[in-house]
């Protein structure tokens, strides 16, 4: 998605997930893999601000939330801030 309210301001977010059936993991345990073979699903969303004082000149703060759920149902979390600086040439 993303909205700009005006010239020089953007504003983007951003959803994803990517889950397997537990049935299909449950029926297969002794998988050899090199990740955690209970790990079953993974939610990810995200929303950056960007500003254009001038034409070849950007600031961007960005955060982003990952979540990956395991067969137990728990989820484990992580939480990102991104700060930026880009020269448009």
């Amino acid at each position: 998605m993303k909205f700009k309210p005006a010239q020089k301001f953007e504003l983007n977010g951003v959803f994803g997930q990517d889950s397997s059936q537990a049935s299909e993991v449950r029926r297969f345990p002794n998988t050899r893999t090199y990740f955690d073979p209970t790990l079953v699903g993974d939610r990810s969303w995200m929303g950056n601000v960007l500003y254009h004082p001038r034409s070849d000149l950007v600031f961007s703060v960005e955060y982003r939330r990952l979540q990956t759920f395991s067969l137990a149902g728990a989820a484990e979390n992580a939480n990102h801030i991104n700060l930026a600086i880009g020269v448009l040439f």
